[in-house]
């Protein structure tokens, strides 16, 4: 910061004489002038921290001189000496010319003027400060504004990429269908990797949410009935759990619903339960689910039908995918079939992931 400057009017030249020698060390650099009209010089030339004047002087009176700095220069600390101390007085000039200090003659140099000075001074520098901070916020936040404008419309222009690549990759499988509509089975299997690669588009740029096994079953339960699959699956939503899940909530859901449309895929006969459960050792989180009731023996059996063997293949089509996807939130997907029940469990450390 630059050297303060402190300008002194006094009509009285032997007073201004005592400031000169009084000042020296003051650690300010101190103009001195008799009249106002320099001073008004001095200052259309200075920026002055503080000026310190006589009310009684030729050509412009203190009042008038102090109303026009006030005027022109509004960050200057104004302060009077006088020994002109009539109250109705004062309060014109204190009122009028916005005073910051009244110091009336005789003074104590050491005792009352110079601590009135360093007052001054150091609210001058207070106030200018708190101006240049507060500039300084108003840059930031126009930085940041310009910031936020500039996220949001690559977000949005990003958005919009997605959607395109949605359309386009729709048109792309919808004709390799019609193209492939004489082979039944590779057609199938073309509807689901179509299926699979919009689901994840789907799941792409959405927020991580904090989340808990009843907003899993609830949202895999709205999915499925959606889809029209509750004559296959009964989703029982659990109760609220105090383990918390952390991430992508379209990201875990979208494996959910795909891992349940790969147990229909291998065949369930009537409806059946899916129940979940979550637990935490360490830093694993495992979210298993279970389908409980019988596979379609039938269709077990029947190793030749060529409906069996299509299904099998979505569902280790869907499997494999799965296990691709999972490993992009730390966690791995596994199915069992254990005699008449079927389990599906998903874990990863994806719980702590902030």
């Amino acid at each position: 910061m630059e050297e303060n400057k402190v300008l002194f009017i006094d009509d009285e030249l032997n007073i201004l004489a005592s400031l000169r020698r009084g000042l020296m060390d003051v650690g300010y650099k101190c103009f001195f002038t008799d009249n106002a009209q320099e001073a008004l010089e001095l200052m259309d030339k200075n920026e002055f921290s503080v000026i310190v004047t006589d009310m009684r002087m030729p050509k412009m009176n203190g009042l008038q001189f102090l109303k026009e700095c006030k005027q022109k220069y509004p960050n200057t600390v104004r302060m009077v000496m006088s020994g002109y101390t009539q109250l109705p007085q004062m309060l014109a000039t204190i009122n009028q010319g916005d005073i910051f200090k009244f110091i009336p003659k005789p003074w104590d140099l050491t005792e009352e003027f110079i601590p009135a000075i360093h007052e001054g001074v150091k609210y001058f520098n207070l106030k200018k400060e708190a101006e240049q901070l507060s500039l300084e916020l108003m840059k930031r936040n126009e930085l940041y504004q310009n910031i936020l404008k500039s996220t949001n419309a690559k977000f949005a222009s990003y958005k919009n990429e997605i959607n395109i690549m949605k359309e386009v990759s729709g048109s792309i499988f919808n004709n390799m269908s019609q193209q492939l509509s004489d082979h039944a089975e590779i057609n199938c299997l073309m509807e689901l990797y179509k299926d699979l690669y919009m689901g994840y588009l789907n799941s792409l740029f959405s927020d991580n949410v904090e989340f808990d096994i009843k907003k899993i079953g609830m949202e895999l339960k709205a999915s499925i009935i959606n889809d029209g699959y509750e004559n296959k699956i009964y989703v029982e939503v659990p109760e609220s759990s105090n383990e918390r899940c952390f991430g992508n909530f379209k990201l875990f859901n979208y494996i959910f619903y795909y891992s349940c449309k790969s147990l229909i895929d291998i065949g369930l006969d009537k409806v059946h339960l899916l129940k979940f459960s979550i637990t935490k050792k360490e830093d694993m989180v495992k979210i298993a689910y279970i389908v409980i009731g019988q596979r379609n023996q039938q269709t077990n059996q029947s190793a030749e039908n060529s409906n069996t063997s299509l299904m099998e293949k979505k569902a280790d089509i869907l499997h494999s995918y799965l296990r691709e996807v999972s490993k992009y939130i730390n966690g791995k997907i596994m199915l069992k079939i254990v005699e008449e029940n079927v389990y599906v469990e998903f874990s990863g450390d994806f719980m702590n992931q902030r």
